[in-house]
């Protein structure tokens, strides 16, 4: 196995190659990334079993073969060359790597590449839901809700992103049972509904290495149980979670009793002081009344004291008066990307719904404390 390559090229591809290497004492090829050489080319691959990630850079192959180098290695030594752009010479001899350029030689040990898990490659026939969609949108899509998933793997399903297609919208939902949130995006995928769960620390992954990628869209193909993204040179698959999702849409509520209309930027401002104030249990008491013109957060704490802040709003309906736990009310505030936003309630045991303004593209649901 003997290659040349951009040293630049080679870096960037390792750098997120690296997303996925894994440790695992029983099987150590695990933490290598695989080197194939093939019609000028070269492929690097990493897996840690549930997800794998194929990368290709332009080569000048002299020799073709395979080979598994420590990842971490690879990495670090490409990583602390000062010249990103000079030529990068490897060649394998027995069970060494030799590595040159213009202002170095190294030895790197390698493993017996065998012993590497096959990578997935997803068939695209008929059973198989294929369509394209812009990579930003994609990835502001799951980091825009995330966050509200359960950190728990009791349920699969509450720790997974729901991506939903139903007439010429794809939804982002997550919930982790204490609040729910649901990111739009109008697009035409094709006449056929489609849904999948996809794991958040997928969607991390996903978000890390398709991240400032060339291509504007990339290509999507799904299977029972697995998802495969194609984007010029880069191909990652992973696997899906099988179960269904709760009938979320019923918990929206559609009608309002009260609603405020709040600046963003005044709302987080009050929920940093309700941080100070709070309790163990980060209570938050939301007092709104039209008819007075108040829209008044108190938070309470024996040791710190208390704190009552009036937020300018424009307000519609009838008193209410609801506690909930700040922290989440504060947690969804970076997903919303307009001036404004929409609080709003049907009566006081039911969850406060946070819509943004003017668009509904993103909507938001917190359940109350009970009292």
């Amino acid at each position: 196995m003997k290659f040349n390559c951009v040293q630049n090229k080679l870096h960037k591809a390792l750098q997120k190659t690296n997303a996925i290497v894994s440790k695992n004492i029983d099987l150590p090829v695990l933490s290598c990334v695989l080197v194939t050489t093939t019609n000028d080319q070269v492929l690097l691959q990493t897996t840690d079993i549930e997800h794998a990630l194929t990368i290709t850079i332009p080569a000048q192959v002299e020799t073709e073969g395979t080979t598994a180098i420590p990842s971490d290695v690879l990495t670090r030594l490409i990583s602390n060359t000062n010249k990103k752009d000079d030529t990068l010479k490897f060649e394998l001899k027995d069970t060494q790597g030799l590595i040159t350029n213009s202002l170095s030689n190294t030895k790197v040990s390698t493993l017996e590449h065998t012993e590497f898990p096959a990578i997935p490659h997803i068939e695209t026939d008929e059973e198989t839901k294929q369509f394209n969609f812009p990579i930003k949108d994609f990835i502001v899509g799951i980091q825009t809700v995330s966050f509200a998933a359960s950190h728990s793997n009791i349920k699969p399903e509450l720790s997974s992103i729901f991506i939903n297609y139903e007439a010429g919208h794809l939804y982002f939902v997550c919930t982790d049972g204490f609040r729910l949130i649901e990111k739009i995006f109008r697009t035409d995928l094709g006449p056929d509904d489609f849904s999948l769960l996809l794991p958040v620390k997928s969607a991390a992954i996903i978000a890390k290495v398709f991240d400032n990628n060339d291509s504007n869209t990339i290509d999507f193909f799904i299977t029972d149980n697995q998802l495969a993204i194609q984007a010029g040179n880069i191909y990652f698959t992973c696997r899906l979670v099988s179960g269904n999702f709760p009938d979320y849409k019923r918990l929206i509520p559609k009608e309002k009793e009260t609603s405020a209309v709040i600046l963003k930027e005044d709302l987080a401002q009050v929920l940093q002081l309700s941080n100070i104030f709070s309790n163990e249990f980060h209570e938050v008491l939301l007092n709104i009344d039209p008819k007075s013109k108040l829209c008044e957060l108190t938070s309470s704490n024996q040791t710190t004291g208390t704190n009552q802040t009036n937020i300018p709003a424009a307000l519609e309906g009838d008193s209410i008066s609801v506690k909930f736990n700040h922290r989440y009310i504060s947690e969804c505030l970076p997903s919303v990307t307009t001036d404004s936003l929409e609080i709003s309630f049907t009566d006081p045991g039911r969850p406060l719904k946070i819509n943004t303004v003017p668009d509904s593209k993103l909507t938001y649901i917190v359940m109350p404390l009970n009292k």
